[in-house]
């Protein structure tokens, strides 16, 4: 499956933050393709899911199996978009606050790997 984390805008976020994205990324790598963009456009053909405070809250066990269900249900390709307006499948929450867009993207990416050890019975924190 490939990734993509749509950030529309990153004014005002640290480079911790984007070293956490990159770094959780990097860990994901193992299970599946991921593609960070920045300001990109808008504009996706594959499967969109809006990442906002109004969208549906998962628990991580629920998160993973949300994600086996796109796998299984033949979704190669997920774009996770942070920080814009858009028409989407579906919208997810990280939390009912609005977070920076670095810091959700970390946040997500983190949370999408903690799904993937879940799926495959690995160790991980909780």
């Amino acid at each position: 499956m490939t990734i993509r984390v749509i950030l529309a805008d990153q004014a005002g976020d640290g480079d911790a933050w984007r070293q956490a994205a990159q770094e959780y990324a990097k860990r994901l790598n193992r299970y599946c393709r991921v593609i960070l963009e920045d300001n990109a456009p808008s504009r996706y053909a594959g499967y969109l899911v809006a990442v906002n405070p109004g969208g549906q809250a998962f628990s991580s066990p629920r998160l993973a199996e949300w994600l086996q269900n796109l796998q299984n249900g033949g979704i190669s390709d997920v774009a996770f978009f942070i920080g814009g307006e858009e028409t989407a499948a579906e919208a997810i929450a990280l939390s009912g606050l609005t977070l920076p867009g670095q810091v959700a993207r970390a946040l997500l990416l983190e949370q999408i790997y903690r799904g993937y050890k879940i799926l495959r019975n690995e160790a991980y924190h909780k």
